[in-house]
């Protein structure tokens, strides 16, 4: 998406590391335009979109039992819902096309739907598809299901979509300058919190899921195999190969010197001071509380916060495994340059500013 540099990089979480040309970028300057607007994600999202209808038009003819219908049904239906939750992420209001399958020559002018109308057409089709998927995914399951959606992947979109709506952003009436009710819903309405509220909370009264609770550091969550259940997971997919899609990924913002075999001396995005700065103190209070025991700007800022801000940001001083001589500090400030071995290679020589 977007370059490989997703949203982050284009708000004041990350900064771009590649060229000016990259949508980020563009959107960063405030210079995106119809022109020059990354289509990606809305061409995905119709073909995407195709293949499910397509599914969807010929479900009747399978010669299969019905329940198995139903359950396919749910699950094609459970990802076009969060394939349109996607959408208005970055485009508001967008055409809705239902179940139809268009034909070649057929002519498409579809108009955008209001924002309201798509979120209740993701809400509806989340509701309609989670009696139907099953509970779990992983080896608490039946084998079959092992990384399929799950009911609770269904309620999650469904909270993660009633907040998004319930937010300012949407919940509004932008002064008049949203006259077709593309990006808001045109009026403020405290029960939408509400809604947002109800709908996290029944995901958390499945019993299923709760936060990481071992004593290995927190980016093991994302590594564990499906053979480890792990309650912070609700809705995730382990290839079973260590290919360039599965691990590209999670290398991009890595410094430089902490490469994999696919991914060796460039990086995607940098975190940004807002970013680190999100992360309370390990109390739990904002950096802006005077109660939290913030120490302020410097090397000190890093101590004594959240564990997670420690496994996700790679900053000055943080201890990374590194190919071929283990557990080794970053170095990321402007400084000399050690002559050779470990130190230069993990020093500002590739990490920092020199």
């Amino acid at each position: 998406r977007f370059g490989n540099q997703c949203l982050e990089a284009a708000c004041d979480e990350a900064e771009p590391a590649t060229d000016e040309s990259k949508f980020p970028v563009i959107i960063a300057k405030g210079a995106a335009n119809p022109s020059n607007a990354d289509k990606g994600i809305w061409e995905k999202y119709y073909q995407n979109v195709r293949q499910a209808n397509i599914f969807l038009a010929n479900k009747s003819i399978m010669t299969v039992q019905n329940s198995t219908i139903e359950e396919w049904e749910a699950h094609v239906r459970f990802i076009r819902a969060w394939l349109s939750f996607i959408m208005p992420k970055h485009y508001g209001g967008f055409p809705l096309i239902g179940d139809k399958v268009y034909v070649e020559g057929e002519h498409i002018d579809v108009p955008r739907n209001t924002y309201a109308e798509c979120v209740q057409y993701i809400r509806d089709e989340l509701e309609w598809a989670r009696p139907k998927l099953p509970l779990y995914n992983d080896n608490r399951g039946e084998t079959y299901n092992l990384f399929k959606a799950t009911q609770g992947a269904a309620l999650a979109v469904k909270s993660r979509l009633l907040l998004y709506a319930a937010s300012p952003l949407a919940n509004g009436d932008y002064d008049g300058n949203d006259p077709g009710r593309l990006v808001s819903f045109g009026n403020s309405d405290k029960n939408r919190w509400k809604e947002a509220y109800d709908a996290a909370k029944a995901v958390m009264d499945m019993g299923i899921y709760g936060l990481y609770q071992g004593t290995s550091p927190f980016y093991n969550v994302f590594l564990r195999p499906p053979s480890e259940p792990c309650e912070e997971r609700i809705f995730s997919f382990f290839p079973v190969q260590n290919t360039n899609n599965n691990m590209y990924y999670e290398t991009l913002a890595n410094p430089p010197s902490r490469w994999t075999r696919y991914q060796s001396t460039t990086s995607s995005c940098f975190p940004l001071q807002e970013l680190v700065d999100a992360f309370p103190m390990r109390n739990g209070l904002a950096i802006s509380n005077p109660e939290s025991g913030y120490p302020g700007a410097g090397d000190d800022m890093y101590n004594n916060r959240d564990p997670r801000l420690t496994a996700t940001v790679h900053y000055n001083g943080a201890t990374r495994s590194y190919v071929g001589a283990g557990n080794v500090p970053v170095r990321t400030y402007t400084g000399a340059i050690p002559a050779s071995g470990v130190a230069q290679e993990t020093s500002a020589a590739r990490d920092g500013i020199y």
